[in-house]
């Protein structure tokens, strides 16, 4: 679950400055933790999303977006005004563990 807690008028363009989902998820072995953390890693993320189809979901406070955690996602471009109370905040909730496959 996300969600976003800072007004609207913060946003200097109300069509972005949420999220992209790419209905695609990483390979099984996949590292989320080097990832958030540190990059991409061995993953070229362009190259692996290429031709996925995505969802890009504009920026509203308070408004929640829930959605499989295992598919790739990122932060949208987004664009807000300078400011402590204008900063973009994410609240973000995470449930359960990924399975591993086996090879």
């Amino acid at each position: 679950l996300n969600f976003w807690v800072v007004p609207d008028s913060a946003n200097r363009n109300s069509s972005s400055g949420g999220m992209v989902i790419y209905l695609k998820e990483p390979p099984a072995g996949f590292d989320a933790l080097t990832f958030n953390n540190v990059g991409y890693g061995d993953i070229d993320l362009d190259a692996f999303a290429a031709g996925s189809p995505s969802i890009v979901i504009p920026y509203r406070q308070n408004r929640l977006v829930m959605f499989k955690s295992t598919l790739l996602h990122a932060t949208d471009e987004h664009d807000f005004f300078p400011g402590y109370e204008s900063r973009r905040v994410s609240v973000t909730f995470l449930f359960g563990k990924r399975l591993q496959q086996s090879t």
